[in-house]
């Protein structure tokens, strides 16, 4: 009947390898030796949100490399942004980085990536679950948050919020109703297996000489298999160091580069640990810690060293380049994408 209210809802056909909640992370929880946890992909998962009018921190679904299906129980306006992966709605198919309206029943499918490794689908409104320490986002290494504490499985049932609950301001809502919008070309990422990631020296840049932090920044590095969401384990020749590289233990955060005695780096992702015992020797600049957070095994790696003021520049940039969506056809664009080096 009229005013009814009909509570929304997705099930998951199938997860794939790993599929979870996620939002931005939890914020001033370190202290309890929490780690922030959150989306790996900050500006994919952002511009999903922003394209079905949600504000930036409404949890989404994070898919990993095999991508996952979906059945949605009830109408909605949805997008999936993040790797290259082709989008299916009902078999048919459909372009990412832009919003697609979707009815009851609707089976929506991300295949596998071909390039990147992590997709997003959001959902106007958001995914409903239980905020812990106030946040949505799973945490799986301590099994808390998100959909029970864990990855999502075949037969899962998440309750969505209704549309306008987890949304930005009036008129993101109002120019969402009036037209379809989606991302212009020069602000999708075009993702790949050379990966150009640029860094500023780290708290503990001076615990490796001169000679190791060249072997850095020259040396091209693989994406171990053993990688996570916790962090991507980097392959290549060993860094030569002059002692240990153990320090008191510091404060971590997505993006350190930390050596390991064995003179290997770790690149820690958004489900880091809360503290480090090794020496992290290089900060990824935030504008490149999306570029980390969609590396996958095989690909290649290497390091820039930049400015403060051009890491600064760059952060602009990409946020310049997140709020860019515009009404669907409008206009056109030829660039591959927003980072040269990819």
């Amino acid at each position: 009947c009229r005013g009814l209210m009909v509570t929304r809802s997705l099930r998951v056909l199938s997860p794939g390898v790993l599929t979870t909640v996620q939002d931005s992370g939890r914020r001033d929880v370190a202290r309890f030796g929490v780690s922030p946890a959150g989306w790996c992909d900050w500006y994919s998962a952002a511009a999903a949100n922003l394209l079905v009018g949600n504000g930036g921190d409404a949890a989404v679904l994070e898919t990993m490399l095999t991508g996952a299906r979906f059945e949605l129980h009830g109408a909605v306006s949805m997008a999936v942004t993040g790797a290259h992966a082709a989008l299916l709605i009902d078999g048919v198919s459909a372009s990412r980085w832009r919003a697609h309206d979707a009815g009851a029943g609707s089976v929506v499918e991300i295949a596998p990536a071909q390039r990147g490794a992590r997709s997003y689908l959001a959902i106007d409104g958001g995914v409903q679950v239980p905020l812990v320490m106030g946040s949505a986002s799973t945490d799986t290494g301590a099994g808390f948050g998100g959909y029970q504490g864990r990855p999502l499985r075949s037969g899962d049932v998440l309750t969505l919020h209704e549309a306008g609950a987890k949304s930005g301001s009036a008129a993101q809502r109002e120019s969402a109703t009036v037209s379809t919008l989606e991302y212009p070309h020069d602000a999708i990422p075009a993702w790949g297996p050379d990966v150009i990631l640029r860094v500023l020296p780290g708290p503990h840049a001076s615990a490796i000489p001169e000679q190791a932090w060249q072997a850095l920044l020259g040396q091209t590095f693989g994406v171990s298999s053993r990688s996570t969401r916790q962090g991507l384990q980097l392959e290549g020749t060993p860094l030569t160091l002059e002692g240990r590289t153990d320090v008191i233990s510091a404060g971590a955060f997505a993006g350190c580069v930390q050596i390991t005695n064995a003179g290997a780096p770790v690149l820690l992702l958004a489900e880091h640990q809360t503290t480090g015992g090794y020496a992290t020797v290089a900060c990824i600049i935030s504008a490149d810690v999306p570029l980390a957070g969609q590396a996958r095994p095989g690909d290649r790696l290497r390091f820039e060293r930049v400015t403060r003021i051009e890491a600064a520049r760059a952060h602009v940039q990409r946020r310049a380049a997140l709020h860019s969506l515009r009404p669907a056809g409008a206009g056109s664009g030829l660039s591959r994408g927003f980072h040269e080096g990819v």
